[in-house]
């Protein structure tokens, strides 16, 4: 019972000798014992949403048919519920300040192009990427590439290794000096160990690999790999111990969300987690790369990736490159 509803019983008697006053103050003790007290609890209907609840929204009540729903989930949504969210809450294939519907949001006003990458026009101009002025001299790529004249380059503007002993990677391949295709034969690489992951030694010095200390801290195999006191290994962990930091924490491939790991992590509740599985992990009626969770991330082998809520190879459809270490296609 609430301090407002506490009637002592001494004071009815005095106050309530009439049988029809009694009788109600009888009625309003009853009521106030099972009211329930208030609640500092976050519950959905709040008003405030709660992700590592669940909650997808939260609009205030438990009314089905308003966008979101008594269990605070998004519904059929008439417009883009929240604009910093990073989810297409309407599903009109424009997400968050890429909506028109957050035109007036604080969040969006001189609103920019957030990512340089992703494929996606993030601030609603007509220009995605590099096509956008806002990305100029902005990080579009792997291994250092930005935005250059509307395009996604490596700065140095080679396509190959141009110097094979300056600990650069001139062309932007991940691949430093020695290490890259581009510099075999070259005199300054004919004494060092350059490939760490061939089974050769390829400096005849007696050193395999990762046993060579030419190869320590250098790339030993897939998703991230390094030599690291003579073996080749993974520099992160066994297990993603991060399931929100864009990075592949154990080396297997998989980022994140999309990672078995992550499996009931608060971070990837009401996220497709997984983008060519052919389910619709997160109950939003989208599945893989129709859904915008997917944008930019992983759908199949060989770098596929989700662009457009299709499952595309961002270099193209044919070997664009034939000397790039890359697979292009």
């Amino acid at each position: 019972m609430t301090a407002d509803c506490a009637i002592r019983s001494e004071e009815s008697v005095v106050k309530f000798q009439n049988p029809l006053l009694l009788g109600f103050a009888m009625l309003l003790l009853s009521a106030c014992a099972t009211a329930d007290p208030p609640s500092t609890v976050p519950f959905c209907g709040d008003g405030t949403r709660q992700a590592e609840l669940g909650e997808a929204c939260d609009d205030g009540n438990r009314n089905n048919g308003d966008g979101c729903s008594a269990d605070c989930r998004v519904e059929s949504a008439k417009q883009e519920w929240f604009c910093d969210n990073a989810q297409d809450d309407d599903g009109d294939g424009m997400i968050d300040c890429a909506d028109p519907d957050c035109g007036n949001d604080l969040n969006c006003q001189g609103a920019k192009e957030s990512n340089c990458s992703d494929g996606l026009d993030d601030d609603n101009d007509g220009n995605a990427d590099c096509l956008d002025e806002d990305c100029d001299g902005r990080s579009c790529g792997l291994y250092g590439q930005a935005c250059n004249a509307q395009q996604c380059q490596c700065p140095s503007g080679f396509s190959t290794e141009s110097q094979c002993g300056d600990n650069q990677d001139n062309d932007c391949d991940g691949k430093v000096d020695c290490f890259d295709e581009d510099c075999l034969g070259q005199p300054a690489c004919d004494d060092v160990e350059s490939n760490c992951s061939n089974g050769e030694d390829d400096d005849d010095d007696g050193f395999i690999d990762c046993a060579d200390s030419d190869c320590e801290a250098q790339s030993c195999g897939e998703h991230g790999r390094l030599c690291e006191g003579g073996v080749c290994a993974c520099p992160g962990a066994s297990f993603e111990t991060n399931c929100d930091d864009d990075s592949d924490d154990d080396c297997d491939g998989d980022i994140d969300c999309d990672d078995s790991d992550c499996v009931g992590s608060p971070d990837c509740i009401g996220v497709e987690s997984v983008c060519d599985d052919g389910l619709d992990n997160d109950g939003d009626s989208m599945s893989d790369c129709m859904d915008p969770d997917c944008a930019s991330k992983s759908c199949g082998p060989h770098g596929l990736i989700c662009s457009s809520s299709a499952c595309v190879c961002p270099g193209g459809a044919t070997e664009s490159a034939c000397g790039d270490g890359i697979d292009n296609d």
